[in-house]
């Protein structure tokens, strides 16, 4: 969403689950330990196999084996006393992976050296065009260093097929010739671009396919950026820096899995409208608001009207924008809107009563059996809404019902309207939330959140 920023903090390895830093995972790119490397033919894991005296990867898939490729270790001189031990497997391992550099490395001697040629040509092109421009300036005829043979995009085709010709067998395989019909394009770039596609070395049977190294992924950070903006470090979602931390294999930290969740949907009250009504007669509406308490403690709450005036902008803190853009009013089913805050819409309602929700129930153990209250079914609007005001409806263990009466004309398309949710602190309420009350107070101590109020337009 547009109000967090997503940060790169590191990588690491899906299948070793080793740990790179941000730098190092950018160089890299892909494990560089020899024991991560996937199957060329399905991408799965390849993993390496130790059997008749052999080593060699073995995909569990799809069956390929790199003895396809002729990449096979003999491992009689890691074997000391015929028992194939954990040291000879670590040798037999470091030694695959340098098998596996060496032959990609050999792989591509071919194709660099081809483009490096290639460079060279290009440059002499570019040279002999600086040439004849020189010479078109100063009506003399083209200067070329070898007459026998001046620099045309003919002989460039014709010099990059003969050295086709003449470079050994790159995998097993004899690169394709370049068609006598194939013509290179005159500009610079172009014929760049097509040495390229010339000289790289595509797999064209199984004795060519090697295994492939695994990507790193990354591990990512989430922050919110009006917490940054005010110096704090907003962190939203980050992960553990060690992905094993917690597993058995390690030292300390035994069967520490769980973190806390702080988001705020596991502590405030949830508000829902569950029914509208218009009022014909006047610009009025009548809404049925439900709210339940997600803790596992008592909490008391009381609704009230709001004088909110929007969110501050991201370029200037100090203004304020009714327009709330890109808002997720259902996370279900990802549905975002735009909505148009009238502010000052509910700034005359008085508070409500205070109500009382118990700790949440078990909704499992609730199926089949939750009962809705006789007031809440038979619940009608007013025939004629002449103030705006909220009054309970009913309770029922964890939830309440109340009114919502609201008198004035709303503009936007999708009108939102903001009311105060005052959550008690102190005398057995909200103790989850861990916020301490003030004290020396005559009255109940709140904790104040604005709310905005949308409903589907007709």
């Amino acid at each position: 969403p547009p109000s967090t920023i997503t940060e790169v903090d590191s990588a690491f390895c899906p299948q070793c689950l080793s740990f790179h830093d941000a730098a190092t995972a950018s160089t890299l790119g892909y494990c560089p330990k020899a024991s991560c490397k996937k199957c060329p033919l399905c991408k799965s894991i390849a993993s390496l196999a130790f059997e008749d005296n052999s080593c060699f990867y073995d995909c569990g898939y799809c069956s390929w084996t790199s003895k396809e490729s002729g990449l096979v270790l003999n491992m009689r001189k890691f074997v000391s006393g015929g028992e194939l031990n954990k040291e000879a497997m670590v040798k037999a391992t470091e030694r695959m992976g340098k098998m596996l550099q060496e032959r990609e490395s050999k792989g591509d001697a071919p194709a660099q050296q081809q483009y490096k040629s290639m460079l060279q040509a290009l440059d002499g092109v570019a040279k002999n065009e600086v040439r004849k421009a020189i010479a078109a300036l100063i009506g003399q005829a083209p200067i070329s260093k070898k007459s026998n043979m001046p620099w045309s995009l003919e002989n460039l085709e014709e010099s990059i097929r003969a050295k086709q010709e003449k470079h050994a067998k790159v995998g097993g395989q004899k690169p394709k010739p370049v068609s006598n019909n194939k013509k290179l394009d005159k500009s610079l770039q172009d014929t760049a671009v097509e040495s390229v596609l010339l000289q790289k070395n595509n797999p064209s049977s199984l004795a060519d396919m090697l295994p492939l190294p695994i990507p790193l992924r990354a591990r990512k950070s989430r922050r919110c950026r009006a917490e940054l903006a005010e110096g704090r470090p907003g962190i939203l979602v980050k992960p553990k820096l060690n992905p094993l931390e917690g597993d058995s294999s390690l030292r300390t930290g035994h069967g520490q899995w769980w973190k806390k969740d702080s988001g705020a949907v596991q502590v405030i009250p949830k508000v829902t409208i569950v029914r509208h009504v218009d009022s014909d007669s006047n610009n009025a509406r009548s809404l049925l608001l439900k709210v339940s308490n997600p803790t596992l403690g008592t909490v008391k709450l009381r609704f009230s009207g709001s004088d909110y005036q929007g969110e501050p902008t991201w370029e200037d803190r100090a203004v304020k924008s009714k327009d709330l853009t890109h808002i997720l009013v259902d996370s279900l089913h990802r549905t975002h809107l735009d909505i148009m805050l009238n502010v000052g819409a509910t700034a005359a309602i008085s508070p409500s009563e205070v109500v009382t929700l118990d700790s949440v129930d078990d909704t499992f153990l609730d199926i089949g059996r939750s009962e809705i209250p006789a007031e809440v079914k038979s619940w009608l609007a007013p025939g004629e809404v002449t103030k705006s005001e909220i009054k309970l409806v009913a309770t029922k263990g964890d939830s309440a019902w109340l009114e919502m009466n609201h008198v004035g004309e709303l503009i936007g398309g999708t009108p939102g309207i903001p009311v105060l949710l005052q959550i008690q602190v102190g005398d057995g309420s909200w103790e989850s939330s861990l916020i301490k009350p003030r004290t020396n107070l005559q009255t109940p101590d709140y904790v104040s959140f604005d709310l905005v109020l949308v409903w589907k337009q007709k």
